[in-house]
């Protein structure tokens, strides 16, 4: 039996988003399924469109965010799926919804050239248009063509080669903006997000779209970028909150020219670790749901979690959030066996030749969906690599294996003591899974390489210390923030070490913004000479051309306490990768000490601005 005959089936046993492909019993918790397609028909017949929210709920593993998944799948045809994971900042839960909103948007339509975004610009406006068709009798021809397919409105009026196509969009945004004022009034910053809805679904050219796309997502643009794309560029004092708040209402309000949309809260658990965070994301989602219409909100939650957080966050939040609940039991012992064939069929491995009847049903039996996979994956790994079971152990081979482990073991421990250094046999296990979850994780990062990637600095920094979370509360590691009076610096965390301390930033911006954080932190480098500063900024954010802004990046990068890292398209993998390893922990995906974790993470990655950041501090990982 050759090792490269045959690739493991069992290898993914998580989902990560509901736009992932796996293997798929559809008998399998259908009748819920069926419930949550019954809801959203009940949001469309509703007259007022009045939104629902439900929880799903179920052990660890059990299949919450794989039912997600053939909702995506069946559904991504007609409704707009949003997902959205554990907000990582108290500062920006509303906007870091809104960021994942569009993230979710950017996901390709199956067996179309356009995005969810598209899809729903076209449809919502295609609505619109026809239902005051009769005002326009010239442009007869593309309401006949839009009446038939909404997304002929890309080609009957797209970006303008000519005149003609050029004032069409105009008069589409005169139609839809003349709309909204009847509607809804043209208060607030409603009516210039619509506007830049419009311009984003009539412009083509790449380079223009991520421009107008920036702005949506509430990015500080330079004069000169707002100006090429026909957009008002932001105040430096923009509140995030309120701007993710309002656009999220523009979303709401389309949708009622289009089919109900679906927001799927997942991988909260992570939350438990910050009541603050979780008291507030719960309240901010009452909020999001209140003032929501047209919308099926699902969380996918741990029923363990959900009875202890009944007590944590507002009566009023939980309330809204529970109105229905469907529990995910776990399988019966036939459909997790053909689970299994099912895997192993797709991967054209014969199950029958690794395991015996015996053990098949040994590693489904008492399991959730999860458990049984990652079991499988290991006595495949087993029979095809040699690599040795875990400790734990069912049959008389796996109980050999065992005691053959605890030996290695032993071996281990003597050439520790005569200083002959080779990996443990639980450290070989922990380093080939945190290999597996890495090598799964960047598929799915840069499967999510879309046209336009905007990275936010308050979630960039929530990530850092998400990472850093390990470290503190020990006595290794405190964190805070630097203190200013009026001052506005780059979103940052202080590190506090035992014997020196490190400030690190994100400035991803552009703009007066830009220039305005920049000299609030190079006051700050010169005022402290002993914290060492960290800038880093994505190697995707537009290029810096105002002469201020690049002065002061020069005068920072002479102080001996500034270092300005251009995050590269690797290390911003690497940076993801060591952000979803600890939220994998603490969502009980992976069952790895955090600290340990990190030690093997940097083995594999080597080198990233987080090492260097905490090396700073003092630490070594």
């Amino acid at each position: 039996m050759k090792e490269e005959a045959y690739t493991n089936p069992f290898i993914k046993s998580r989902v990560d988003s509901p736009f992932q492909k796996h293997p798929d019993l559809k008998t399998v918790y259908q009748s819920e399924y069926n419930s949550i397609v019954r809801l959203l028909g009940e949001i469309k017949k509703d007259p007022d469109r009045q939104s629902m929210a439900i929880v799903l709920t179920g052990a660890p593993g059990s299949g919450k965010t794989h039912l997600s998944m053939r909702i995506a799948k069946n559904l991504l045809k007609t409704n707009r799926i949003l997902y959205v994971r554990q907000p990582t900042a108290m500062e920006s839960i509303s906007h870091f919804i809104y960021s994942k909103i569009l993230e979710s948007f950017c996901e390709k339509v199956p067996k179309t050239d356009y995005s969810q975004f598209l899809h729903f610009l076209s449809k919502s406006f295609s609505s619109i248009l026809l239902k005051s068709k009769k005002d326009y009798p010239k442009d007869k021809e593309i309401f006949n063509s839009i009446d038939s397919d909404t997304l002929s409105i890309f080609n009957e009026t797209g970006e303008p080669e000519t005149a003609v196509k050029g004032r069409n969009w105009e008069t589409i945004e005169q139609k839809i903006l003349e709309w909204w004022e009847r509607e809804y009034g043209l208060t607030g910053l409603s009516p210039e997000i619509l506007r830049a809805f419009v311009k984003y679904a009539a412009c083509e050219d790449t380079k223009k779209r991520q421009i107008i796309f920036r702005w949506i997502n509430g990015s500080a643009l330079s004069m000169e970028e707002a100006e090429e794309v026909g957009l008002t560029p932001h105040h430096t004092d923009i509140d995030n909150e309120y701007f993710a708040s309002e656009a999220m209402t523009v979303i709401s309000r389309l949708s009622i020219h289009d089919e109900p949309v679906i927001v799927i809260f997942d991988q909260l658990e992570g939350l438990d670790f910050n009541h603050g965070l979780l008291f507030l994301f719960f309240d901010s989602v009452k909020e999001l749901i209140t003032k929501s219409i047209n919308t099926l909100f699902i969380f996918n939650i741990f029923e363990d979690k959900l009875a202890k957080w009944k007590n944590i966050i507002s009566p009023s939040a939980f309330e809204r959030i529970s109105q229905l609940s469907l529990n995910l039991n776990t399988p019966d012992l036939t459909s997790k066996i053909e689970i299994l064939k099912i895997r192993s069929k797709e991967a054209g491995v014969p199950l029958d030749i690794f395991f015996t009847d015996d053990e098949v049903e040994i590693i489904a039996k008492n399991q959730t969906i999860r458990t049984m996979l990652i079991n499988a994956s290991n006595l495949f790994r087993n029979r095809t690599e040699g690599i040795p079971l875990p400790a734990k152990a069912e049959t008389y081979e796996e109980k050999l294996e065992a005691k053959i482990n605890e030996l290695r073991h032993e071996i281990d421990l003597i050439k520790n003591h005569l200083n002959i250094k080779s990996k443990s046999s639980e450290e070989i296990l922990i380093t080939r899974e945190i290999e597996v979850f890495f090598q799964e994780t960047q598929k799915e990062i840069t499967r999510k390489k879309y046209e336009v990637n905007v990275y936010s600095e308050t979630e960039d920094t929530g990530k850092l210390a998400e990472i850093a979370s390990p470290f503190t509360g020990n006595e290794i590691l405190e964190t805070g923030r630097l203190k200013t009076s009026r001052k506005i610096l780059p979103e940052h965390i202080l590190f506090r070490g035992k014997d020196s301390h490190t400030a690190a930033g994100f400035l991803h911006m552009n703009g007066i913004t830009l220039t305005s954080r920049l000299k609030s932190l190079n006051s700050m480098c010169e005022n402290y000479p002993d914290i060492n500063f960290f800038l880093m900024r994505d190697v995707s954010s537009s290029e810096i051309t105002a002469k201020g802004a690049k002065s002061l990046i020069n005068d920072l990068s002479s102080r001996s306490n500034f270092n300005i890292k251009e995050i590269s398209q690797k290390e911003r993998i690497d940076f993801e990768l060591l952000y979803e390893l600890i939220l994998a922990i603490k969502n009980l995906d992976l069952e790895i000490e955090p600290l340990r974790a990190l030690s093997i993470a940097k083995k594999i990655i080597k080198n990233n601005f987080v090492f260097e950041i905490f090396e700073s501090c003092g630490i070594e990982i």
